[in-house]
């Protein structure tokens, strides 16, 4: 699946056709061209699904060996900054494709539509693909593709693994048929604008799903589950086919009638408005990770401890880091398990309201990844702060929130850190790197050394547990975790303690509490709810041990 690289700056550096609907990317593709039968020309057919994958490639335009892009769409992608056929992936860059693919119709240019359509394609499945679900992705590249853990045998993750079966096609085809035509507007700015949105509406279209696609993984599946997930999973293809198919034919419809829209600044201003709007408004359990979350925390005048959430968009765009989501779920489940009351915290409710209250959340546990909150938000956790809340701080960036424990924080040389900043590459001390607890976290797990028996650094994915900082020893700040290097020792987890000796917030890298890193479990009993394993889940419980009031 191609995936949008808002905050990362590795994506330059990810490997072709890691991210699509795998092989799923040519049967969305054929199906798209069954339903838009008349539509586009009958020599177009093939080619759209022989380039159903382009929009994974970061090979310039004009580089391209199995498409000449003509001169006059090279100006416009240049016009629009667009350097390569990964671009398309954005909603500025679907807009961009559609105008093209206007002005192919208008001149109709076979191969020209062949070659648009199927970027637009593409990138429109992309939106509602599953393994841009945080839980199935996490579940894809870590869980099952790197750490290769036992789990039940699933129906699969990919819409080919339906798609190819005589018994997946029939549903397919079944599902295909109920989709009537959603025409896009008359209107080529309001078209522009649907077109860029859509993948809002695709994406929680698919997050709705991520636990129902899971669950066929958990052991002992039942029948109903099984039969539930093809069905999800289907329908996720189809919805990519379908969308596909009305921008296409909206695309025809504008060039013949003489409309070819024009993507300005005002229409992408238009655009961030009515994106902020929707996803201001979208309810948190469109993603189903937290489904069962929402029903076991805690009531709002009970004390519990805070866990901060926030909605899925699209791709990977996030406040906190891809994985955050899953961790930060995990977390929850595991307190729930454990008997201790909890209570998820929407990251847009800091945006809008004042400070938590410390009374009623005494602790707020953070998962941070790069930490792309704004202001308003950023003041809002200072406020907290202030006021007596406490954080056990989960890294990822810090944004200078914790007191002396961000003084104590300093980035790492890349050479020693063990999870690297950069996709799907390894880190020369992943393999020697042993962990050793202190303080409250020695009494929870022990004198041993720890190492990674599942490599986090995978070689493909955007859950990667990543965290650049090391811990500086200083006065109240009390070294919670060690790295264990051949030649050096280096703090990574610690603790601002108060006047009173008491935790003010902990740090903890995001690498020791990942799920499945540090422990030899080697079984996920239920994909579809994830805990955290069982170093991470006494890691969890020393740290709100140590940071309760």
């Amino acid at each position: 699946m191609g995936t949008k690289a808002v905050s990362f700056v590795f994506v330059c550096l990810v490997p072709l056709r890691l991210f699509a609907w795998g092989s799923g990317h040519d049967q969305v593709n054929e199906l798209a061209v069954e339903m838009l039968h008349g539509t586009v020309p009958t020599e177009s057919a093939a080619n759209i699904v022989k380039w159903s994958h382009t929009p994974d490639d970061f090979t310039p335009w004009d580089k391209l060996k199995h498409f000449q892009v003509p001169p006059d769409d090279l100006a416009v992608l240049k016009a629009h900054r667009m350097d390569s056929p990964y671009s398309v992936h954005s909603p500025r860059g679907q807009a961009v494709a559609f105008i093209l693919l206007v002005n192919a119709f208008q001149v109709n240019d076979a191969q020209r539509i062949a070659f648009w359509s199927a970027c637009l394609l593409h990138a429109l499945a992309d939106e509602a693909a599953c393994n841009h679900d945080p839980l199935i992705h996490y579940a894809t590249y870590a869980f099952t593709g790197g750490y290769r853990l036992k789990t039940g045998a699933g129906v699969g993750l990919d819409f080919s693994n339906v798609a190819r079966t005589a018994e997946g096609k029939e549903l397919v085809r079944r599902l295909a048929a109920a989709e009537t035509w959603r025409p896009l507007p008359s209107d080529p700015d309001e078209a522009l604008l649907a077109i860029m949105l859509s993948g809002l509406e695709s994406n929680a279209y698919m997050t709705r799903r991520g636990s129902i696609i899971a669950a066929s993984f958990a052991i002992g599946a039942t029948q109903e589950q099984l039969a539930a997930s093809k069905i999800a999973l289907a329908e996720l293809g189809v919805h990519g086919a379908a969308r596909g198919r009305d921008v296409i034919r909206a695309g025809k419809e504008l060039a013949e009638h003489g409309r070819i829209p024009k993507l300005t600044s005002q229409l992408e201003a238009a655009f961030a408005k009515r994106k902020a709007a929707e996803v201001a408004a979208r309810p948190l359990s469109d993603d189903s990770l937290y489904a069962d979350l929402l029903k076991t925390q805690a009531p709002d005048d009970q004390s519990a401890i805070g866990v901060l959430v926030e909605p899925s968009v699209t791709m990977n765009q996030a406040h906190f880091s891809f994985g955050s989501k899953l961790i930060t779920a995990a977390a929850a489940r595991s307190m729930h398990l454990a008997g201790v009351p909890f209570r998820l915290v929407d990251v847009r409710s800091l945006e809008k309201e004042s400070a938590l209250n410390p009374k009623v959340t005494p602790v707020l546990v953070v998962c941070a990844g790069p930490f792309h909150v704004g202001k308003p938000a950023r003041d809002a956790l200072a406020a907290y702060a202030t006021a007596g809340g406490r954080f056990l701080w989960i890294g990822g960036e810090h944004g200078g929130l914790l007191g002396k424990l961000s003084e104590s924080l300093s980035k790492g040389d890349p050479a020693v850190l063990p999870v690297s900043n950069h996709y799907g590459q390894d880190t020369p001390v992943a393999a020697t790197a042993r962990f050793r607890f202190l303080a409250e976290f020695k009494e929870a797990l022990g004198e041993q050394s720890y190492r990674f028996v599942h490599n986090p650094n995978t070689k493909a994915g955007w859950q990667v547990p990543r965290c650049s900082y090391l811990l500086r020893p200083a006065a109240s700040v009390t070294v919670l975790a060690e790295m264990h290097l051949p030649d050096k020792t280096l703090p990574v987890a610690g603790a601002w303690l108060g006047p009173a000796g008491k935790a003010k917030a902990i740090f903890i890298p995001e690498y020791l509490i990942a799920p499945y890193v540090l422990s030899d479990e080697d079984t996920i009993p239920d994909l579809s709810r994830p805990t955290l394993d069982k170093v991470g889940s006494r890691m969890l419980s020393a740290a709100l041990a140590t940071l309760r009031p």
